[in-house]
């Protein structure tokens, strides 16, 4: 029985490689990763309509239906670190752009939109307990994260 291309997925495969569920996800948001727990709202900067599609509301899908389609049709390369890490989770690199401002906006959701650190409100980023470099697996990962401030965040060793 083939599995889902996904690493930590063990259901059988049903379309494109990814089992029924992950396919439906891909398809519906652009991230075989997407659930109804990370499901936000539109990801144009400002704009706090509810979600539709692809990471954005209803009105600025249908503003860029075109762009969009065009944009997930042509292979091009942002860079060769996120063409690879998009390879682990069988995407393109500007889908994996995508699935991790996903993932960053979920993170500082779930956080409240504060530091985890200090609670403050101001300057959020989405840090990576486990860096991506060392393992790119939990990069998309929601329990592999957690919100600190710019202050909070320049602080951790590099």
């Amino acid at each position: 029985m083939e599995k889902c291309k996904l690493l930590y997925c063990k259901n059988k495969h049903h379309k494109e490689g990814y089992c029924e569920n992950h396919y439906n996800n891909f398809i519906y948001s652009g991230n075989p990763l997407w659930t109804t727990k990370n499901h936000i709202g539109c990801s144009i900067k400002d704009c706090n309509n509810k979600h539709h599609s692809k990471g954005l509301c209803e009105f600025h899908y249908s503003k860029n239906k075109k762009k969009i389609r065009l944009k997930n049709n042509l292979p091009r390369s942002i860079n060769p670190y996120l063409e690879k890490l998009g390879k682990i989770f069988d995407m393109t690199d500007s889908q994996y752009v995508h699935a991790i401002d996903l993932w960053s906006k979920t993170i500082k959701k779930l956080d409240n939109n504060m530091c985890k650190n200090c609670d403050s409100k101001k300057d959020l980023n989405a840090h990576h307990i486990q860096p991506k470099k060392d393992f790119p697996e939990l990069s998309l990962d929601l329990n592999n994260g957690v919100t600190l401030c710019d202050e909070c965040h320049n602080e951790l060793p590099r």
